[in-house]
């Protein structure tokens, strides 16, 4: 079954938003603020400073849509960028707990995300600095378990127990009226703390249990417990099933092969589909599969999006041209024609579709490329945000590749920005069957591509997300080269 959860609503309001500019000047501040929560809490901080910022244009006195973009701004790594927001709230809310919270959390990130020996300490003390005011300000939970684990962090063992204590027992308080899951993770987190092991993998796994689909607010629950556990000298490993956050799965290969193609140039025969398609789907379960990142074409590509899908999780699409052209050229062209109402149907049942250039194909095999090269991007950043290792799947002959944009120039890209990835393929000695195998490609066949592309120039309506990751191009060093575009203002443009 399609997964009806939170992700898949918000991002049918957010495609809607942003197709339609005027729906969001009609809607009232709180609306797009719960827009942005929800955006920051599922795992898409780009579609989140997206709409806050259409809907600050309209709503600037909002001190919540501010923070909500700044939190924004923090999950992508533009840490400085959100300083210079929040201080700003800071000169006429000076006691504002969220605020206050939200300037630690920005410190604690960038110890987290870039963890240099000498100013790791510094960071800390900053950012305990500004929960610890927090938390005399307000007494909320939140700033609280950050300064008990900060301190701890810092070795002030005894202060950070005592402080735990003291929030456990207002979770627990809280949980006879209602469980919510930063309620039971907070309970985890002090348990940690607190050195009650059994407790706070119970409590981490009710709040498991409640969250479901707020995959960016487990993942950062999950960091802040692997930072609690590596200073207790615990084995990260053993907790991973608690979270259980699943895999990232990038996907590439053939289309189906067009009618009346010549034997000695099929690829991906109609007949290999069921065999094909039950290969897949093993695949994917065996992987726990939560996030697919794929183009729609023909062949591989639906499949690989019909089992994602099948099986709970959430399929993430891009396109390199017009809806129209896309069918004609990648899906019609098959020799099946009941591959385009497998098309239709799993676009209808995406959690997002991402279309690069809303013109028809240009016949130039650079649009593909651009594509590959946004889908790649976007699967690295949301390992990024999750704290997940992005895995790869083909299709593929294991044939050279014909030229930039296939399945064998993506596998190229793919090793070049270390993505480990395994093959599916015909069996050698059982033409009717399919085998999984390692990928390898030989040095000489990634030496013919030209891994220095010429700059695109994009068209205005390419979402702010999109260009953002073209910025980074040809190298797709996403996590690392983007961060300086957003710290200085590249967003706000």
């Amino acid at each position: 079954m399609p997964p009806e959860g939170t992700r898949s609503r918000v991002y049918q309001l957010k495609n809607l938003w942003l197709a339609n500019p005027k729906l969001i000047e009609a809607a009232s501040s709180e609306d797009c603020l719960s827009a942005v929560k929800q955006l920051n809490s599922i795992g898409d901080p780009f579609s989140a400073v997206e709409i806050a910022n259409r809907a600050l244009a309209i709503h600037p006195r909002s001190k919540a849509l501010h923070q909500q973009r700044a939190l924004a701004f923090i999950r992508v790594g533009a840490t400085q960028t959100a300083r210079e927001q929040l201080e700003q709230i800071l000169v006429d809310f000076p006691e504002d707990e969220e605020t206050l919270a939200l300037l630690g959390r920005s410190f604690k990130s960038d110890t987290i995300t870039h963890p240099v020996p000498q100013s790791e300490i510094k960071n800390l003390q900053n950012a305990l600095g500004y929960y610890n005011r927090a938390w005399r300000f307000s007494g909320d939970t939140y700033p609280g378990i950050n300064a008990a684990t900060l301190a701890y962090l810092l070795g002030e063992k005894k202060s950070a127990s005592d402080l735990a204590q003291e929030i456990k027992d207002v979770c627990l308080s809280k949980l006879k009226e209602r469980p919510s899951y930063w309620t039971l993770a907070t309970l985890g987190e002090a348990n940690l703390l607190i050195e009650d092991t059994q407790g706070a993998r119970d409590a981490y796994r009710k709040a498991r249990d409640v969250g479901r689909d707020i995959w960016a607010d487990i993942a950062s629950t999950r960091k802040q417990a692997r930072m609690i556990l590596k200073a207790q000298g615990e084995d990260l490993e053993a907790w991973e099933s608690i979270f259980d956050l699943g895999t990232i799965t990038l996907f590439t290969g053939h289309l189906a092969d067009p009618a009346n193609t010549n034997p000695e140039q099929e690829r991906l025969r109609e007949k290999d589909i069921p065999a094909l398609s039950k290969c897949i789907d093993e695949w994917v379960v065996e992987n726990k599969v939560r996030f697919g990142f794929s183009s729609a074409a023909s062949g591989g590509d639906l499949l690989f999006l019909e089992s994602v899908i099948r099986h709970g999780g959430h399929a993430h699409i891009v396109l390199p041209f017009s809806l129209n052209s896309f069918k004609e050229i990648c899906v019609n062209s098959a020799a099946n024609d009941h591959w385009e109402e497998r098309f239709d149907r799993v676009l209808e049942q995406a959690t997002s579709i991402s279309i690069l250039n809303p013109f028809a194909y240009s016949g130039d095999p650079i649009d593909f490329e651009f594509a590959s090269e946004i889908l790649l991007g976007k699967a690295l950043l949301v390992g990024d945000q999750l704290d997940l290792m992005v895995k790869g799947l083909s299709v593929w002959n294991m044939q050279a590749a014909r030229g930039k944009g296939g399945t064998a120039h993506n596998l190229s890209q793919w090793i070049a920005n270390g993505v480990q990835s395994e093959n599916i393929w015909r069996d050698p000695d059982r033409s009717d069957s399919f085998v999984i195998r390692n990928n390898s490609i030989e040095r000489s066949h990634r030496l013919s591509i030209d891994m220095n592309p010429p700059p695109v120039n994009l068209p205005n309506e390419t979402p702010f997300q999109d260009r953002a990751l073209h910025a980074t191009l040809p190298t797709l060093q996403v996590q690392l080269k983007l961060r300086p575009h957003l710290d200085s203002g590249f967003t706000a443009q």
